[in-house]
Parts: C-alpha cells; sequence; structure tokens
C-alpha cells in the first residue's frame, strides 16, 4: 500500500501592529530612555521559547498562525514543552500526548470497517491503530489531521526532532480547514541555534529496548546555522512475535542574509518495521467454540465474547501469528522564506512535500480461525 501527500504551497501575509512582532523588557516602577531600551525582533512566525519555564509556556503560534501570548488567546490552547517531552521519556508524538486530556491514543471504534488497522476488527487498539501513526481521538472525535508546523503530516515523527507540540481543541481547530470538532495538534521542529550545542543519549528499556539519539547544533558563520536530529531504536514487546526497528535522521540549514531575511531548508528521513502486528484475540460467534458467553436475542444467538483456546495465554499470545508485518520509509522536506517587508508588515512563503511507502502483511478477519487455533 502507498500512500502519498501532493505538495502544498502556502503564502502567509500578516498585517498587524509592529508591536506584535517586537519585545520590550520594562522591570515595573522603572523609567527607561532611549539610551538604555533594549528591544528584541522577534519572527512573527516560530514561537520564542525563553519565557518557558519547564513545564510552562508562555505563547503558541497555533490558533492565529503568528506567535502570540497564551493569555491573549481566545482559545483552549495546550503546549506541551520539550522538557515534558524529555522528562516523560516520550519517544514519538502520540506518547507524547499520553498525559493531555481528552486524548485518547488506544481506542475502540463500534464499526467492523477497520481496513487499515492491523489486525482489524480484532485489533485491541481499534480505530486508533491506523497506519499513518497519527490517529488519535480527541474529545471523542477521531482524527488524523496532525499538522507538523502547520503543514500536514500524517506519519509520525520522533521525539528527538519535536521542540514543542500544540493542542487546540474544540471548534476552533475548524480554522485550519483540516480540523474537526474534536481539535487538531500542530508540532514544531526543532531549528538551529545561535550557539553550539551537542546532546547524545541512550536509554535501556524492558523487552530488551534500546534507544539512541543524537541533537547538534551550531552556527557555522554570521549567515548559516543547521541542526542535526537522529534517532536509532529497536526492541521487543511483551506480547508473542513482536519487535521493532526504527531509524531516522533530520538535517536543518537556516540562512540568513541579512537581519530582514530568513530561509531555513528541513529535511526529514525515516524508515520504521514492526514485525507481529496481528490480533492477539478473536471475537466469538454462537457456533464457536469455547466462546466466554451465548447471548439469546429474539429467538436467535448472538455474537458475544471472545474465543478461548487450552494453553493460550490471552494477555501475550498473538494469535495471528509471526508472519505478520508493517514497513513505513517515509520522507518530508519543507523549505520557507520569511521576510521583513516594512515595519508592521512580514511576509511567510513556505513549500512542504511529504511521502510515505508502506508495505504491510496482516490477516484479516477470518471466521475459521476460531475453529482450527492459532495461526502457525
Amino acid at each position: 500500500m502507498k500512500s502519498k501527500t501532493h505538495p502544498k504551497l502556502a503564502l502567509l501575509a500578516i498585517l498587524g501592529s509592529g508591536l506584535l512582532f517586537s519585545s520590550q523588557t520594562l522591570l515595573l516602577g522603572q523609567e527607561t530612555s532611549d539610551e538604555d531600551e533594549e528591544v528584541f525582533e522577534l519572527s512573527p512566525f516560530e514561537v520564542d521559547t525563553t519565557a518557558d519555564r519547564g513545564y510552562y509556556a508562555a505563547n503558541t503560534i497555533s490558533g492565529s498562525r503568528i506567535s502570540i501570548a497564551l493569555q491573549d488567546m481566545p482559545m483552549p490552547i495546550e503546549v506541551i514543552t520539550s522538557e515534558f517531552i524529555e522528562d516523560t521519556g516520550s519517544q514519538d508524538l502520540r506518547e507524547s500526548l499520553r498525559y493531555s486530556s481528552g486524548i485518547l491514543l488506544t481506542t475502540q471504534n463500534p464499526s467492523d470497517g477497520l481496513d487499515g488497522v492491523p489486525g482489524g476488527v480484532h485489533s485491541g487498539e481499534g480505530a486508533t491503530a491506523n497506519l499513518t501513526d497519527t490517529t488519535i481521538k480527541v474529545r471523542g472525535f477521531i482524527t488524523d489531521s496532525t499538522l507538523r508546523k502547520g503543514f500536514r503530516r500524517q506519519h509520525g515523527s520522533d521525539s528527538v526532532n519535536i521542540d514543542r507540540i500544540e493542542v487546540v481543541r474544540g471548534p476552533a481547530a475548524l480554522l485550519y480547514g483540516i480540523g474537526n470538532f474534536g481539535g487538531i495538534v500542530n508540532y514544531m521542529p526543532k531549528r538551529p541555534l545561535t550557539f553550539q550545542q551537542t546532546t547524545v543519549a541512550a536509554t535501556i528499556g524492558n523487552d530488551q529496548n534500546l534507544r539512541g539519539t543524537l541533537d547538534t547544533t551550531a552556527p557555522l558563520n554570521d549567515q548559516f546555522a543547521y541542526r542535526l536530529t537522529a534517532a536509532a531504536e529497536t526492541g521487543d514487546h511483551w506480547t508473542d512475535w513482536q519487535d521493532h526497528e526504527k531509524l531516522f535522521i533530520s538535517p536543518v540549514l537556516q540562512w540568513t542574509p541579512d537581519d530582514k531575511t530568513k530561509m531555513t531548508l528541513d529535511i526529514e528521513a525515516g524508515t520504521e518495521t514492526t514485525n507481529g502486528i496481528g490480533f492477539q484475540r478473536m471475537r466469538a460467534r454462537a457456533t464457536d467454540l469455547n466462546q466466554d458467553q451465548v447471548v439469546e436475542q429474539q429467538g436467535r444467538l448472538q455474537m458475544a465474547g471472545f474465543a478461548k483456546f487450552d494453553g493460550v495465554d490471552p494477555r501475550t499470545s498473538r494469535l495471528s501469528g509471526p508472519d505478520t508485518f508493517v514497513t513505513t520509509d517515509s520522507s518530508n522536506i519543507l523549505l520557507e522564506l520569511e521576510r521583513n517587508l516594512l515595519p508592521g508588515l512580514d511576509l511567510m512563503i513556505g513549500y512542504n512535500t511529504a511521502s510515505a511507502d508502506v508495505e504491510k502483511r496482516d490477516i484479516i478477519n477470518n471466521a475459521y480461525l476460531a475453529a482450527t487455533g492459532p495461526a502457525n
């Protein structure tokens, strides 16, 4: 199965007061003069994280498309900072949303039409197990409209390249055009810094999980700066047959020819393979053996419970066998140009293209499996 997101061109011209795009530091009760007043020029299209304190974020770019204080936003917006992502040990976008109110990452769908979901109707995760890895349920509404810096991204990144995540809840998400009444998730990738910094980390976890990450950034000269993030991961799972491996890399190059112009080239590429993606248990019918219970309704027997087999642990077994897998090769290229035209007038042009090739082998709903036992 192959999926591809067509290239998108976004043109954004912001007219407004120059006060939105600058910041002045004033101490309460202290007079300032033109000689000692320090003015900081901020990009209207990028959030400023200098005011963030731990898990607290002071501003946002979601909802208004320009950097603005959270307290001035007329809509509910949650900001998940990079420090929170790191402290919780989150390894991707979905894990970073585990503690967000009103967001479900594992949820069943009463409908049997779960095409593309590993294990089909027997999947323990249900509709949110979509292969795009960005499907979640927000305030009761299922959505896969995840954004990466305002551009749609249907395949999950790695947390090593996520600077912050912003969740817009409620009908306000419809301002993005592809949102729904539940909300929308917009995450910001990391950008080059004006000073040199390198972080290397290694993680060892349960089920032989091993993970290594690299995050390095530095200015090349007065005009160019770079940032490189990368991650490698491998491990097993607490269920039978399942294991995974992942490689991810994202180089970013930023060019600032003058104090009014900035151009950014952001490249992201990754490959991920998960073996043993099939279902663990199978829903039983009234004619199947050892069903949990049989319900009689309107004079006929209805499906109830799950099929059970002697010697099979329903918690750890995977009835679909070891031969199921899914491999995803994805990439994303973003080119941005920011230019200050006049005081209070800024222009941003962005071009984003993303693609993903998905190869999958799975066992879908098969009524005969319940009668014959686990697959070999």
